[in-house]
């Protein structure tokens, strides 16, 4: 499902208007009627719309004007000065004071009468400020947020809560908390992301009649999985099949610290499908393996102090692995750094990085530049922090920007992971996973993921669609977790568990 910035759908409306001569009224009129359907659900309600001087104001005087017409009890507060009010925004204007339709002016202060309306009214349809915001609201529309957000109405935003920035889903003040937001044409790539998407309530898309073979609608990179899109990107199971159809996974992890993580990710690799797991690891590593996974084939190595080092790939034919992952679990150390260097400047099979693999590399990145075949780092934001030498706010604030960043510089694919993970590709296409729930908030659930990226390469998925299908999958089984453990009970094990739920609820 294609996601749009708030440039992008400028670029598309004006493309509309000047390529195939649609009035701008036409598609407010249009926006308007949208947000109509939601609002005639509920019959016999009092409905207010709050409008700014802007588009998203004339959207929201539109669907006043609708309402009255109709019959319902609808009443108005317009914020701003008239005369600036946009060309669109001022003809719905005058027509909703034509028509009569009751309407308080504000400016620069909120007065009694205008709380009580917000009170007294049902259902508050918030059409302050749409996809335009880059700053922090000022205090008159920051203390009519607080008002909404004070009351117990139910709250319709049109196109985004006001207050949310569009793009990048920052909130830069305070924001509308919405219970249904209708977005329109497309929904805006702000709202797939954190912390927008904790206050837009259900997102609900309308047409507006933007022709969709246009040009510019092909030029879109942001996407968010959809589950039917999840069946397609699924690798397909031959029937007669064996276990070399379903591809070998090559796993480097563990140490004798931390056999856990080694554990999950290939357990979570063989839940996937893949054909056989290798596991290359120190010996107190594989001594725990023939109990806790006896399906694995497990290869002793030489190590250092239990951790892998670069003596650990003497003697070692990767070149039969179709797939290796790397990090989960590995520990740090200049020993562990050498032996992560070198693997990746030897594999000539896709390479997942995670964990401390990435924490190997941080102080010199540029050896991704060497690997020889498809890279997919999987960082979280304090390993993004390290990698980037950037702070970990910047990178929460600006997600899509700092995956996309790193996939072109260093021609990789970044699985950025947090409460929604980013999953950028080298070609500058990105992905916004919206599948998961707190419960992910645990340690395991990254080395689960890191295992499942692999499995879904090593039967024959494209690298770039296997690391947006198993983000889909990880967060679709946590879910599922959810609803039986509760966030506060899942384990990660309880996640890998759960993937043939999350598997089968995609091939319904």
């Amino acid at each position: 499902m294609k996601l749009v910035t708030g440039s992008e759908m400028k670029i598309i409306e004006s493309a509309a208007m000047e390529k195939y001569k649609i009035p701008s009224i036409i598609l407010m009129e249009n926006a308007a009627l949208g947000v109509v359907e939601e609002c005639i659900c509920y019959k016999g309600s009092s409905f207010l719309v709050i409008a700014g001087k802007g588009n998203n104001g004339g959207d929201g005087l539109a669907v006043a004007r609708h309402l009255f017409i109709a019959g319902e009890k609808i009443n108005i507060i317009f914020i701003g000065d008239r005369e600036k009010a946009t060309p669109d925004c001022k003809t719905n204007l005058t027509a909703a004071e034509k028509l009569g339709i009751p309407m308080m002016y504000i400016c620069d202060e909120l007065s009694k009468d205008a709380g009580e309306l917000i009170s007294s009214a049902d259902i508050i349809i918030d059409a302050m400020i749409g996809t335009g915001l880059k700053r922090a609201l000022t205090p008159i529309y920051e203390e009519m947020v607080d008002k909404i957000n004070s009351s117990d109405n139910y709250v319709i935003s049109v196109d985004c809560p006001t207050g949310v920035d569009s793009d990048n889903g920052n909130i830069y003040s305070s924001a509308v908390k919405a219970d249904i937001t209708v977005t329109f044409f497309r929904k805006k790539l702000g709202l797939s992301l954190y912390p927008a998407c904790s206050v837009s309530g259900e997102v609900k898309i309308k047409g507006i009649s933007v022709p969709e073979s246009s040009e510019e609608f092909t030029h879109l990179v942001h996407n968010s999985l959809t589950m039917a899109e999840a069946k397609r990107f699924l690798p397909k199971r031959d029937d007669f099949g064996h276990k070399g159809t379903f591809g070998k996974v090559y796993s480097f992890t563990g140490s004798s610290d931390m056999t856990g993580a080694a554990f999950l990710s290939s357990l979570s690799a063989y839940r996937m499908g893949c054909g056989l797991l290798y596991l290359y690891a120190p010996q107190a590593v594989t001594d725990v393996f023939h109990t806790l996974l006896p399906e694995a084939v497990t290869h002793t190595l030489p190590d250092i102090n239990g951790k892998l080092c670069k003596a650990s790939l003497e003697n070692i034919d990767i070149s039969k692995a179709d797939v290796i992952v790397t990090g989960c679990g590995i520990g740090r150390g200049d020993e562990v750094t050498d032996f992560v260097i070198s693997l990746i400047e030897s594999a000539e099979c896709p390479i997942v990085i995670d964990a401390d693999a990435l924490n190997a590399i941080a102080k010199d990145t540029s050896v991704l530049l060497k690997a020889k075949n498809t890279v997919i780092v999987t960082p979280h934001l304090g390993e993004m922090s390290r990698l980037t030498n950037t702070t970990i706010s910047y990178i929460s604030d600006n997600m899509v920007s700092s995956a996309a960043e790193f996939s072109k510089k260093y021609n990789v694919i970044t699985v950025l992971k947090s409460s929604r993970t980013v999953i950028a590709s080298p070609e500058g296409t990105i992905y916004i996973n919206e599948t998961g729930s707190s419960a992910m908030s645990k340690g395991g659930t990254g080395d689960c993921l890191s295992g499942i990226i692999a499995a879904l390469m090593a039967q024959g998925g494209e690298a770039y669609r296997s690391a947006v299908l198993a983000c889909y999958i990880n967060g679709l089984s946590a879910q599922l977790c959810t609803q039986a453990y509760t966030s506060y009970s899942t384990l990660a094990r309880d996640i890998i568990d759960n993937l043939p739920k999350a598997v089968a609820r995609i091939l319904e």
